[in-house]
């Protein structure tokens, strides 16, 4: 049962990090190049909360040590920086900066999750968007890759 809640709580964070990105790129709210950082925040914010809820819960346990509960944190505070980003309209070196140091996070992360497979795939989607916030223009790119669009 805890699994299959999980599960679940894992799809709707998967699912507002597609939707909530796109909607508020739409309303003209965050711009073409945030739209991948905020996408990679909610992301990283969610698994990475879902992650340490667990991490806290074994560490209590005694199944864990205290060690993996510094590594389960690192996502979220790669979520925050990108969120960082997004919310104070970063430009510059600093935008660099922040999501170089985001997209480092998510990765050093990931010795932090229980499920490895999982934390692969997300860890590295999720740093990929982080740098994505890197490109100067993300619709040029994917034209390039798919000139149908």
């Amino acid at each position: 049962m805890t699994s299959l809640l999980v599960f679940a709580v894992t799809m709707l964070m998967i699912g507002a990090a597609v939707a909530i990105p796109v909607s508020t790129q739409r309303s003209g709210a965050i711009s073409d190049t945030d739209t991948p950082v905020l996408g990679a925040s909610i992301v990283a914010l969610g698994l990475g909360g879902i992650n340490f809820g667990f991490a806290v819960v074994f560490s209590l346990l005694g199944d864990v040590s205290a060690s993996t509960l510094l590594f389960a944190i690192a996502p979220i505070a790669a979520g925050s920086l990108g969120m960082r980003v997004v919310l104070q309209r970063t430009t510059g070196a600093a935008r660099t900066v922040r999501l170089l140091a985001a997209a480092t996070l998510v990765l050093v992360g990931i010795p932090g999750y229980f499920a490895l497979l999982v934390a692969l795939m997300a860890s590295a989607v999720t740093a990929a968007f982080f740098l994505g916030g890197l490109i100067g223009s993300p619709r040029q790119l994917l034209r390039f890759l798919d000139p149908r669009l």
